[in-house]
């Protein structure tokens, strides 16, 4: 049964080395992080199950091979326990990040304990591609270049080797590749369309990333629902003490009247809708501004789904953001394609006014408060108040939504 398990879970660590999406990782992380709190409460079949389970997102993931090594020695699977610690120490290695010096020194040093053979083995590695090197630097040509490459794929040395081992030249012909595929993909990028006027038609929205449950470790789960929100979707891995680096997650809190208070770090590669009165039925007659209805006018759509603002508040784009308030405009744009829309009119959701965002902040506050029928908004501080208006809806949720990778400090939600 033992063998079984090992073959298992081999397999599950070398399923080839593919270019991982930043949600991908995320979720390793989620899942790691999630079973490193099992383990802490003893419960260890649960803890392996989300470290495979980690692994099965990012086979490279250091703490989850880490972690996963130490239950396999306990289990009494030394040559397995040996061989996951010597991976977890490369891939220390390859994230090179100084906080996991500890651990790759204790998990290289326990690997060399396990299996003596495998630290020779290493040890010979390492001297094969210092060799590989010094042939390179002497026959300086583009064939031995590549037959050195070759051996270095087909001995998998980057998986065997750390990264300061590695030849030099190995490093100088990544970083080559690198630049040629991103030029290729540069190329290769769909134009988009001429519009009436023989112009590019601005780019409209990508769809939202699927939000999985059951990825956010309990803990911080429970840390997040402290801060006022009810549900807690997505991945959201802390990072320090209130702050949390969310993918594709949200948070949802059923509150009519009150207040969204959040940060957001800089940096990350997505985008944040944070919105009072969240509901379905809000959006379906929103304002499509100058052009029409939802989907359908000037302002609709022109970024990862702003056009399914569902609710009043802020779209955090990165470097600008938009608020969303209750309007009504009638305007002579083209009628608007969707629902809600007429001849350059509407009601209900309207983009109200974007700003640009300080690139000099390491971070940037932002709050919204409703009360009954009077909206504000408040960006580091500074207030943008709106008339009140008392056909503004009075159904929905607050919802905290992020698409894609965004780190948050303290996002809190309060009222009633």
């Amino acid at each position: 049964m033992k063998a079984i398990t090992t073959l298992a879970l081999l397999f599950a660590l070398f399923p080839g080395h593919s270019s991982l999406r930043a949600a991908e990782l995320g979720l390793a992380e989620g899942l790691t992080a999630a079973g490193i709190a099992n383990a802490a409460k003893g419960n260890v079949a649960q803890a392996k199950d989300l470290f495979m389970k980690a692994l099965s997102r990012d086979d490279t993931c250091p703490d989850a091979l880490f972690e996963l090594a130490k239950i396999v020695d306990k289990e009494g699977d030394a040559s397995s326990a040996g061989d996951l610690f010597q991976h977890a120490a490369q891939a220390y290695a390859q994230e090179a990040k100084p906080a996991n010096a500890l651990k790759r020194a204790e998990a290289d040093k326990r690997a060399r304990a396990l299996n003596p053979t495998a630290a020779k083995l290493t040890v010979a590695l390492e001297d094969y591609a210092t060799d590989l090197d010094k042939i390179v630097k002497k026959i300086n040509d583009a064939v031995t270049e590549s037959t050195a490459l070759d051996r270095i794929n087909d001995l998998q040395l980057t998986n065997a080797v750390a990264p300061e081992k590695l030849p030099k030249f190995y490093a100088v012909a990544q970083a080559a590749k690198k630049k040629e595929v991103a030029a290729a993909a540069k190329m290769n990028e769909p134009k988009a369309p001429p519009n009436d006027n023989g112009g590019p038609l601005k780019k409209r929205r990508v769809a939202e990333n699927p939000k999985q449950e059951g990825v956010t470790a309990p803990e911080v789960e429970k840390e997040l629902k402290a801060l006022g929100w009810t549900s807690v979707v997505g991945m959201w891995v802390k990072k320090g003490p209130g702050v949390y680096e969310a993918t594709d997650a949200k948070l949802e809190a059923p509150k009519i009247n009150g207040v969204i208070d959040f940060w957001v770090v800089k940096g990350g590669d997505g985008t944040v809708k944070a919105m009072v009165r969240s509901d379905p039925k809000n959006a379906s007659s929103g304002f499509g501004g100058f052009g029409g209805g939802q989907g359908g006018g000037k302002e609709g759509g022109d970024g990862p789904s702003e056009s399914d603002m569902t609710g009043y508040g802020t779209f955090y784009r990165g470097k600008d953001f938009k608020n969303y308030g209750y309007g009504e405009r009638f305007g002579k744009g083209k009628k608007g394609g969707g629902p809600g829309g007429g001849f350059g009119g509407g009601f209900g959701i309207t983009h109200l006014i974007t700003t640009s965002i300080n690139e000099s902040n390491a971070k940037n506050h932002f709050q919204i408060k409703i009360d009954e029928n009077s909206l504000d908004f408040y960006y580091n501080g500074t207030p943008t108040k709106y008339p009140a208006n008392i056909k503004m809806s009075h159904t929905g949720n607050f919802v905290l939504d992020v698409n894609g990778t965004i780190t948050v400090e303290a996002p809190r939600c309060t009222g009633q």
